[in-house]
């Protein structure tokens, strides 16, 4: 018998005996696949919201563009055509919008903390009164 095979029998018959028994150890068993089968759930579901996060918001797709005052704060929309729509006084914090186009966009007032940029194309955009603390600019720079 090998160490492996050794040490793998060793364990078992430890865990049987810490278990008290055979039926014990078969419900310690069933209890752990069952936690391990729940965790990969969540897992999937945690996925399954982000990828929700991820599309075009319903604001933007409508013929206006416009998303004033919309909640999109940790919003994933990256490399998304996002440009000559209005985001006056919506929450865009900690949202990622790295790589999108921005042209012509209009973030009057709009909370861009912590939001990602880099990558983004900016011009004619309008950030007046903007709140970019922490934001990752364009170019890559945080934002004091």
């Amino acid at each position: 018998m090998k160490f492996g095979s050794r040490f793998l029998l060793m364990t078992i018959l430890i865990s049987l005996t810490a278990c008290g028994g055979v039926d014990n150890f078969a419900k310690f068993a069933i209890k752990r696949t069952a936690i391990v089968a729940t965790k990969k759930a969540v897992v999937a579901a945690e996925e399954s919201a982000r990828h929700k996060l991820s599309v075009t918001p319903k604001c933007y797709i409508d013929e206006s563009k416009n998303c004033s005052s919309a909640q999109l704060s940790n919003r994933t929309l990256s490399d998304l055509d996002l440009s000559n729509a209005i985001f006056d006084q919506a929450d865009l914090s900690k949202a990622d919008l790295s790589k999108s186009d921005l042209r012509g966009s209009s973030f009057v007032g709009t909370d861009l903390t912590e939001a990602n940029l880099s990558g983004a194309l900016t011009d004619g955009v309008d950030l007046e009164a903007a709140n970019l603390s922490g934001a990752t600019m364009p170019d890559g720079t945080i934002h004091d």
